[in-house]
């Protein structure tokens, strides 16, 4: 749907002003921890910004944390270095992830529907109780949305030129999806979802029989988290930790459940 640049905004920064609006109410310094991940993750973050690396400084011995990837906390950590472990700019980290994502969301649906039920959608999608909820601790559900909702803007106007000749912008617009999904993957395993749905669409727009024009755009898409899921794995494979488990071994749950193994996973 196209339209001006200004009316463009318009959704976008209504749905955003909003939430941000709304979810300034969860803005103070208490957070309330849910099986302690939420406090095991500042402690990582914590780690991060005293320069020992991703450790767990919940665990004796302090060990190598290998478990979930590494960029959210890395987030987390420029923030305890900037004010130290206070309540207050960690939710602000997490506010502005909210209003992000509901930005991004209506700009995204605005591009199907009128702007004001873009922007309706949003704010609806966005003041679910239980995403309200999850604004009371450090979680990265919504600043990883954030990034998803970025990519995938960035991805179906990759995904619309398939075929097409291609110039700097597009190529450039093809580079910038594919670091943005790789930013997804590595806050959140849940990020590979929406690479496999991009790279799905490549190939839904090509057809199986011209599948080869897809295959440079695709690349592009699936390089940069090719290489740092990767790296990742690497290091966790790398370093001693209590079972021996890399991030892949992890991801996959490719070991018995009563197992020596998982039970040293689910402890560390």
């Amino acid at each position: 749907m196209k339209m001006a640049a200004g009316r463009r905004l318009t959704a976008p920064l209504v749905a955003g002003l909003l939430i941000g609006l709304l979810y300034l109410s969860r803005i103070d310094g208490n957070f309330y921890f849910l099986w302690g991940l939420e406090s095991q993750g500042i402690l990582l973050s914590q780690a991060l910004a005293e320069g020992r690396g991703m450790v767990d400084l919940s665990l004796p011995g302090h060990p190598a944390h290998v478990r979930e990837p590494p960029l959210f906390y890395f987030m987390l950590s420029l923030c305890i270095r900037a004010f130290g472990v206070k309540m207050l700019p960690l939710k602000l980290v997490m506010w502005a992830g909210y209003t992000f994502s509901a930005g991004l969301t209506a700009a995204l649906w605005q591009r199907r529907v009128p702007p004001w039920l873009a922007a309706f959608a949003a704010v609806f999608a966005l003041a679910a109780p239980e995403l309200f909820r999850t604004a009371t601790g450090p979680k990265s559900d919504l600043p990883f949305a954030a990034v998803v909702l970025a990519a995938l803007l960035l991805a179906e106007s990759v995904v619309e030129r398939v075929g097409a000749e291609w110039g700097r912008r597009q190529w450039g617009r093809a580079a910038g999806a594919g670091l943005l999904l790789a930013t997804a993957v590595m806050m959140r395993s849940l990020g590979l979802a929406a690479l496999l749905a991009a790279l799905g669409a490549v190939l839904y727009r090509t057809g199986w029989r011209d599948w080869r024009r897809g295959v440079r755009p695709a690349l592009w898409l699936l390089l940069p988290t090719a290489l740092a899921v990767g790296a990742w794995s690497a290091r966790g494979a790398a370093l001693d930790n209590p079972a021996g488990y890399n991030y892949v071994d992890w991801f996959l749950m490719d070991m018995e459940p009563d197992s020596p193994e998982m039970t040293a996973v689910d402890f560390h």
